[in-house]
């Protein structure tokens, strides 16, 4: 095996595999992502592939299950969405309930 290679290249076995740098992100700036990205989608919701796919977050239940046991309220309904290669999926749409404001007055 070619030690140069990823793991899904037929390189190492990924024992010693580290991503690049510039593609790499912690757990906690993937939870800052998704938060950021449910704020942006103003109601909308984002899906569990928008996550993985456009978010680059291999594992967005993982995140999502933390940021509520953060506190954040953050709702799931089903939908079909589709892959990169165009198959469709039954997945998650999540949404994030904004906090109540409390009156002033």
């Amino acid at each position: 095996m070619d030690a140069n290679k990823t793991p899904s290249e037929g390189g190492c076995d990924g024992a010693n595999f580290l991503p690049d740098e510039d593609n790499y992100s912690t757990t906690a700036t993937q939870r800052s992502v998704i938060l950021q990205e449910l704020k942006a989608a103003k109601g909308k919701g984002r899906t569990t592939f928008y996550f993985r796919f456009e978010c680059d977050i291999p594992h967005p239940g993982a995140r999502l299950m933390e940021l509520r046991n953060e506190g954040y309220d953050i709702v799931m309904q089903w939908c079909r969405d589709c892959m990169p290669g165009g198959a469709t999926h039954r997945v998650g749409r999540y949404f994030l309930i904004p906090e109540k404001q409390g009156r002033l007055f």
